[in-house]
């Protein structure tokens, strides 16, 4: 079963192509091989590997797992569990305790310190889950350092928190007081817009609620100050736009001074 849900998956992703229409067909044709599968596996695996095929359907044939650009804000809209964690140890979990060589887990051990979403989905979360192949875009942790706290961003399946290469997972030192003030109170605020990356020109937003996200066409990089320092929120008109999240304190000082 294992090698043939491999071939399966590898397949689809052999034949995914540019064009949308035809990329919708394989995506058909793969879910249907997928559903033949269906009772032979549990909820948390089959909802994995379906998740699985939709992102080869839609790749390119080189990468079996390709991640999409992006904003810190998209992500933890995306998300169902945001938190502040350390990782501490790992397993090679079999969660189908099964002897047949499924497709197998790594159970990350983890102490958190903080939940910035998912309040109603966990209370003392101890488990993350992905899978133990990077090709199923398995999430790898190389730091050694038990110390270093994570933000990190995954989904609710089977009441376990499930991981991957594409979730954002960054160490909480290297954000900066933008982006930690994003996780602790701003991004919420802008889950019901969206965010859209322009990765060639010419680039255009579809509705008032969308907001263009430019750095990966203007600095090369979707690291830049848009992902930095900004986040798209809500207008009292309805309209998403970009706000800075950079403290007001300092200018609020100045024009004090400046009064008086």
């Amino acid at each position: 079963l294992a090698q043939a849900l491999y071939s399966m998956l590898w397949l689809c992703s052999r034949e995914a192509i540019p064009e949308v229409q035809e990329n919708l067909g394989n995506l058909q044709h793969c879910g249907y091989w997928l559903s033949n599968f269906r009772g032979t596996m549990d909820t948390f695996t089959y909802g994995f590997l379906a998740a699985a095929m939709l992102l080869l359907a839609l790749s390119g044939p080189s990468e079996a797992c390709s991640c999409s650009p992006a904003h810190p804000q998209t992500a933890y809209c995306n998300a169902d569990v945001v938190i502040k964690a350390r990782f501490v140890g790992s397993i090679l979990e079999n969660l189908n305790n099964s002897t047949s060589g499924e497709l197998g887990w790594i159970q990350y051990d983890v102490k958190m310190s903080k939940i910035f979403k998912g309040f109603d989905l966990i209370t003392d979360l101890q488990f993350l889950y992905t899978p133990s192949e990077e090709s199923l875009c398995g999430y790898t942790h190389y730091s050694t350092n038990k110390s270093e706290e994570f933000v990190i961003t995954g989904h609710m399946v089977e009441g376990k928190v499930q991981i991957s290469a594409c979730s954002f997972i960054k160490p909480w030192l290297s954000l900066n007081a933008s982006q930690k003030r994003g996780f602790m109170q701003i991004y919420k605020d802008g889950c019901n817009c969206t965010i859209v990356p322009c990765q060639s020109p010419p680039c255009s937003i579809r509705t008032d609620t969308e907001c263009l996200w430019t750095d990966g066409l203007i600095s090369r990089s979707w690291k830049a100050y848009q992902t930095q320092h900004y986040a798209c929120l809500p207008q009292g008109s309805g309209t998403c736009t970009w706000k800075s999240m950079k403290p007001q304190v300092a200018s609020t000082a100045l024009k004090s001074t400046a009064a008086l």
